[in-house]
């Protein structure tokens, strides 16, 4: 006849180690399986479909499906991430600082070798150049009268026509008293190719009077026909011949006013009596007197 024993509570106190641990391990293994659960829960990309299946190890799979990187494709921007951006900004400081060392150490150099190679230059100056030209201690020298006034006219014809000095008018006086006896032009005995100029005629030593101011170029005996000569050049360019005189009153080289007694009326040289030849000429060419002189205004003689 069996008896029944009551469960000796030593043999359940036995197994709650072994069950404590297996339930430990079963936590464990679910709690390492579960991530891998939701991943295969969620869409993957065509590169993680075509792995193998899932490895044992958790950490393991993740390497073996992690998606390849690849670089940028053509046409898209890549945007530097902070990382990135302080590696660029460190590796410009860098740059900088060493460019920065190097240009002062570079100006510290060039300020200790530069007194030396102006010294040198002053020196092979000195050698080579020629001796400058001492200055007089009383100052430069004027220019010669002749060079002043050749940069004076060299500086109105910068100006233009409209600046350039004009020559002043012909306008000369009657330079004697007396009657017109042979016109400009006119043919005779003595012009056969027409005459050079005006004959007045008056008596021997009547006043004869410079036409227009000017500088006597000529005052001499003519030995070709025009006797007693005298000929002015006035500042506008023309000339005036006087010849037929008696008596010359001025020399060559001095300056006559207008109207100024210049000589005396004769009849000297190729002359058939008493009067003055009087010519105008313009750069050598003959022109009539009585084109800048009026007839009614010569005074007749007493």
């Amino acid at each position: 006849m069996s008896s029944s024993r009551p469960l000796r509570p030593r043999g359940l106190w036995r197994t709650l180690p072994a069950l404590w641990l297996a339930a430990g391990t079963t936590a464990a293994t679910a709690t390492s399986i579960a991530p891998a659960f939701a991943e295969q829960g969620q869409p993957h990309s065509a590169s993680s479909r075509s792995q193998r299946a899932l490895a044992d190890d958790f950490s393991v799979d993740q390497v073996l499906v992690a998606p390849r990187t690849e670089g940028p494709r053509a046409g898209q921007l890549t945007q530097a991430g902070p990382a990135s951006t302080a590696a660029t900004d460190s590796t410009a400081a860098t740059a900088a600082t060493t460019t920065t060392d190097s240009t002062a150490a570079t100006d510290s150099t060039a300020d200790i070798t530069a007194p030396a190679a102006s010294a040198a230059a002053t020196t092979d100056a000195a050698s080579t150049s020629p001796a400058a030209p001492t200055t007089n201690a009383a100052g430069p020298s004027a220019p010669s009268p002749a060079a002043a006034e050749a940069e004076a006219d060299q500086q109105m014809a910068s100006l233009g026509p409209a600046m350039r000095r004009l020559h002043p008018l012909f306008a000369p006086v009657w330079p004697s008293m007396g009657e017109i006896t042979t016109y400009f032009g006119e043919v005779g005995p003595y012009a056969p190719r027409g005459h050079a100029g005006l004959d007045i005629a008056a008596d021997t030593g009547t006043p004869i009077l410079a036409a227009d101011e000017g500088e006597v170029l000529k005052a001499y005996w003519n030995e070709d026909g025009y006797g007693g000569l005298i000929v002015i050049e006035h500042p506008s360019g023309y000339e005036t011949w006087y010849a037929h005189l008696s008596r010359l009153g001025v020399e060559k080289g001095e300056h006559v006013s207008r109207g100024e007694t210049i000589g005396r009326m004769g009849s000297t040289g190729y002359s058939t009596g008493s009067h003055l030849h009087f010519e105008v000429r313009q750069e050598g060419e003959l022109r009539d007197p009585l084109k800048f002189l009026a007839e009614s205004a010569l005074k007749r003689a007493n």
